[in-house]
């Protein structure tokens, strides 16, 4: 039995799902043990005592390491991680491993710098800990065949200063609304036919309880920021419903489309490559399909009676 840390800050549900998905690729679902640490990083951004207060935290997990003896530490890719694991690791002496987007028979770590860079094999040789931090959107949630995980939720508190963060059990928490293109489970996203209208897809993207992303055309042109950017030189993404509207899907952008359930395309094009790969096509003008749907949604949204 193996017992991994998996390290979830305050990236939610979505951030959680990964990290178990990760454990399970490194050990598989029926020989790990799961702990969690969920951390409030508070203002440690930019604040004075930020420092302190990664150190704290540092020390918090160091001391659970000696309690528990893990045979990984796993982190998913954030500033707060940034600054913690590398400190855990030296206080460890464990290796440390980032950017991993894949995990090969539970010894070699696939890593990939950058959005478009080279893989790169790092194989574990050494005993004891591991310490790695893998990149958001690579390893999407999975079911995991029972009825119950064995894990435990534990909450990191310290303050700047402090000798000492104590760990202590805390109960959940409602889920954020998603922020980050990688954590939403429906993204609208457009490309070079919706330049024009682009602004528009919030409109969408909002009624159907999603977020909107944009091709890398668009924001090459400064349409939209390039933290929405879906495909290699972007994030990869993973919801359960991609709306491509006027994307072409030149292989850069279809390389940013990880574990999808399901891809609606519309486009003037029927041919164009992200068709190919799409559960449903709908040809025709993208600001027209725009309009009717909004305008489909608010009235199913009217009829509904009121509970």
């Amino acid at each position: 039995m193996k017992h991994v840390l998996l390290f979830s800050g305050d990236a939610g549900p979505v951030g959680l799902a990964e990290l178990l998905a990760a454990a399970h690729r490194l050990y598989g679902q029926a020989d790990d043990e799961t702990t969690c640490v969920v951390a409030d990083p508070g203002t440690l951004a930019g604040d004075a005592g930020a420092g302190s207060r990664v150190q704290g935290l540092a020390r918090a997990l160091d001391a659970l390491h000696r309690d528990a003896g893990f045979d990984a530490i796993l982190f998913r890719d954030s500033p707060l991680a940034g600054m913690l694991a590398p400190r855990l690791a030296a206080r460890l002496g464990a290796g440390l491993v980032t950017e991993v987007v894949d995990i090969d028979h539970g010894e070699v770590f696939v890593r990939r710098v950058g959005g478009g860079g080279p893989a790169i094999l790092v194989a574990r040789r050494a005993e004891g800990p591991m310490v790695v931090i893998i990149r958001p959107g690579a390893f999407p949630p999975e079911p995991t065949g029972r009825e119950a995980t064995n894990t435990t939720v534990l909450a990191a508190h310290g303050e700047a200063g402090e000798t000492d963060a104590p760990v202590v059990l805390v109960g959940r928490r409602p889920k954020d609304p998603p922020t980050d293109i990688r954590d939403a489970e429906i993204l609208v996203s457009g490309g070079g036919g919706v330049l024009e209208s682009f602004d528009e897809l919030a409109k969408l993207a909002t009624a159907m309880g999603g977020l909107v992303a944009a091709s890398r055309r668009v924001v090459d042109l400064g349409v939209a920021d390039r933290a929405i950017q879906v495909g290699q030189s972007g994030r990869t993404v993973s919801p359960r419903l991609y709306m491509a509207i006027g994307i072409d899907g030149s292989g850069q952008h279809i390389e940013g489309l990880g574990d999808i359930e399901s891809i609606i395309s519309v486009n003037t094009n029927r041919h164009a490559p992200i068709c190919s790969i799409s559960d449903v096509v709908v040809e025709g003008d993208a600001t027209d399909f725009i309009e009717r749907l909004c305008r489909r949604l608010a009235e199913r949204t009217t009829a509904e009676p009121e509970p």
